[in-house]
């Protein structure tokens, strides 16, 4: 499950550059036993009620472009500025460099069949495949082909996990 965290979020990272080259989802740079390495980001949470408008905006565009192309938007949705969801604010800092999202995995706990279980909000592949063919050419100019490579090696690598695990 660790690895198939891994991708989604390799996945995550490259396709919110295309979105927005300044403000993005951190990318994971391996696993380990109890989950993934990820860069120190030097931030805090926003403060102001300019800031915390600012960075909503950015979330909400970011949320409808995600909608559309198939991955999951839990961490960063549109009850961001909700106070009940306190978790969620924790997922986004400020940094000199841009907004980013530090946590973007979400596991949500199923009940039925003989016991509860853990799932991952999945990625809706067909969508996001459809993306992928639509607007290669466009994803290669803004991201590069190194990380297209990259971002279409995790979605291959996404796809045959989710076979294995279920």
């Amino acid at each position: 499950m660790i690895e198939l965290a891994y991708h989604k979020r390799r996945m995550a990272h490259r396709l919110s550059k295309f979105y927005n080259f300044r403000h993005f989802i951190v990318d994971a740079l391996g696993t380990c036993p109890g989950g993934l390495y990820l860069p120190f980001v030097e931030g805090r949470h926003p403060r102001t009620d300019e800031e915390l408008t600012f960075v909503r905006d950015f979330l909400e565009g970011l949320e409808e472009f995600f909608d559309g192309i198939g991955m999951p938007t839990w961490s960063f949705g549109r009850y961001y500025s909700d106070p009940t969801w306190r978790l969620r604010r924790k997922n986004v800092l400020i940094s000199p460099d841009g907004i980013r999202i530090v946590d973007y995995e979400e596991v949500v706990l199923v009940f039925g069949g003989r016991r509860p279980r853990l799932e991952f909000d999945g990625v809706d592949l067909k969508l996001l495949r459809r993306f992928l063919e639509r607007e290669a050419g466009e994803l290669e100019r803004r991201i590069g082909s190194d990380e297209l490579e990259e971002l279409l090696y995790s979605t291959g690598r996404y796809e045959e996990l989710r076979e294995v695990v279920g």
